[in-house]
This record gives structure tokens, sequence and C-alpha cells, in this order.
């Protein structure tokens, strides 16, 4: 469970969209996220109406914010930057498209096209790297050694314990693992190029 008021990796990114009528390219839309950038690129191509216009995505900044401090920064370049596409913080922007303008739009150069339900949003694939493969497979014959130990020892009064000694190092050893990695994961993401092209 993550907790909100903690400091976590961040970006705060703008998308590069090109005007449905004018066909120029400008600031589109300003968002946050905790994900690579490319992942949210690919979740705002595939899911929003404006997706096919966009060129490119840009972060702004990034670095280790709690959610509120997320927000603010969000909220100050939508302010700053007037994209688009966006609507909290965005209404008074007299270039602003509505959503529902853009809809039409895209169903005049597609026609058919539908907003996708908001359940359908992409996630990014968690990668079965060798690390977290050897993580795995230790937690699970940890987990039958225990078992093996638990037959042998169910008649001591000590089996109990026993059966703990033996689960816990394997179950620290796959938490390890996996954080080790998710770290290592942010710190290539946010130490990549700032700036994705589609």
């Amino acid at each position: 469970m993550t907790i909100p008021n903690t400091a976590r990796p961040g970006v705060v990114y703008a998308l590069l969209v090109r005007h449905h009528v004018t066909g120029t390219i400008g600031i589109g839309y300003v968002g946050q996220t905790r994900q690579h950038p490319r992942a949210r690129l690919e979740q705002h191509q595939a899911s929003q109406p404006f997706g096919d216009l966009i060129v490119g995505i840009h972060v702004i900044e990034q670095g280790m914010w709690d959610d509120a401090e997320l927000d603010l920064r969000e909220m100050r370049q939508i302010r700053l930057l007037r994209p688009w596409h966006n609507i909290i913080g965005n209404m008074d922007n007299p270039d602003r498209i509505p959503p529902w303008t853009a809809i039409e739009a895209r169903q005049r150069r597609e026609p058919g096209w539908v907003p996708p339900p908001r359940t359908a949003r992409v996630r990014p694939v968690v990668q079965w790297t060798p690390q977290r493969r050897w993580a795995v497979t230790q937690s699970v014959l940890w987990i039958v050694a225990a078992a093996v130990a638990g037959v042998w020892t169910a008649r001591l009064p000590q089996a109990t314990v026993v059966d703990a000694l033996i689960v816990a190092p394997g179950v620290a050893c796959a938490v390890m693992m996996f954080a080790r990695q998710q770290v290592r994961a942010w710190s290539r993401a946010l130490g990549r190029k700032t700036r994705v092209t589609a």
C-alpha cells in the first residue's frame, strides 16, 4: 500500500499535439505520472480523442515529491502553459478545446471511433527478469522446505517456531529482490532522456 504523503519519484510532462483545425503543433495536454513517460504517452495515444494527433512528450520536471506537491506542480504548469485539452485549472483558457469537440473531430478523422471504457486503461507489462524469476524460485523452494520440515517436526512443541524460522528467510529474500528491482527500474526510468518522441 502506498502512503499518500510519502515522497516518491514523479514526473510533470507536456504532450505535444497537432491542432485538429490549424495543424499547428503546440502544448496539448499537461499531466503528471509516476510511470515512465513513454508508458503514459502510449496510454494517452490509446485512450484520448486527440491521441492520434500526439507527436511527442516532453518532461517538464521530475523529482521526489508526495502526492500534494506533485498536484501543485502539475497545476502550476497548466496555468502557465495553457494547454488545449486540460479541463481542471484551465477553464478560463480561451483556446481550450472541450472534450466533446475533440471527440467530434476524431470521429470526422476516424468514423466510428468511440472513447474506450475507463477500465480499459493501458497498464505497463511487468517484465520477468532473471532476478525476479530467481527470487520467486527461491521463495517456492523455501516454502516447500518449510512444508517438509513441518511434517517432520509436527510432534514437537516448537514446530511452529521451526516453520517460521524456515519460511521467514525465503519471504524476506523475495521481498528484498522485488524491492531492489523496483528501485532500479525507477532509477533507470528517471535517468533517461527527458524527451521522448512518439
